[in-house]
């Protein structure tokens, strides 16, 4: 499994108290296709969540057991820091074309 960072993607990352001020205006972006990272920073635990847009098809996804143990083995793999991060879509570009 490989993680792949690409800075052109547009990801906006907020804090829990700027959603909760800036709700309506954040899922405005939402609707325009951006993605929100919000940052939960408690004493008890760091969260992050992740706001994306979906429609009616993304609902087919179903969660079986064969992709929840993939899901894991990449959390795995990224905490292992076995992950590869492309800086720019050139540098994307070039991994791809190694594959």
């Amino acid at each position: 499994m490989v993680h792949i960072k690409c800075v052109n993607i547009m990801t906006i990352t907020v804090t829990s108290r700027e959603f909760r001020d800036k709700q309506a205006s954040i899922l405005n972006l939402v609707d325009q296709g951006e993605n929100v990272i919000i940052k939960r920073n408690r004493k008890s635990s760091k969260s992050t969540y992740l706001i994306t847009l979906v429609d009616e098809d993304d609902f087919e996804l179903r969660m079986t057991d064969e992709l929840k143990e993939k899901i894991e083995k990449a959390r795995q793999e990224y905490r292992e820091g076995e992950t590869i991060s492309c800086n720019n879509t050139k540098e994307l570009q070039e991994y791809l074309e190694r594959l």
